[in-house]
């Protein structure tokens, strides 16, 4: 089998490949937290609970690059450690259609004073979304 690599290799001359070799063996040397991506207010990440609990771990392994996390739906279904907590992952709620939970979404930000974040209608103009004409959305806020 032959790779990209071999190929470029054997076009090169000799003091190419060194300065090539070096370059690799120094990339693959790098501590994994240099070439991780830093964390942005901007990155965020949906989480669908219905075919995976968020926990701990998962929340763990983002932390690195990930600001915010959302399920579709008013707050988590379980209670993660790491969310809202100083230098961790925010949870934003959001009202996914009008028939969201207002007494509950209320409570989760009584209980997390922090949160500073509402997403709103998830997809309006899509049948099997949230399906609502501008008009109506905007009557519901």
């Amino acid at each position: 089998m032959v790779f990209a690599t071999d190929i470029i290799i054997r076009k090169m001359s000799i003091n190419y490949k060194i300065r090539f070799i070096v370059m690799m063996a120094a990339f693959a040397l790098l501590p994994p937290a240099i070439l991780a991506q830093t964390k942005s207010a901007k990155r965020g990440m949906c989480w669908d609970e219905k075919t995976q609990s968020l926990t701990n771990e998962p929340v763990e392994k983002m932390l690195p690059g990930v600001s915010w996390i959302y399920n579709w739906g008013v707050c988590p279904a379980r209670n993660v450690s790491d969310l809202g907590k100083e230098g961790g992952i925010d949870f934003v709620p959001m009202c996914w259609s009008v028939e969201f939970n207002e007494k509950r979404l209320r409570a989760y930000i009584e209980e997390h004073p922090g949160v500073k974040y509402l997403l709103g209608f998830n997809e309006p103009n899509f049948l099997y979304q949230s399906n609502l004409t501008p008009k109506m959305a905007a009557s519901k806020l």
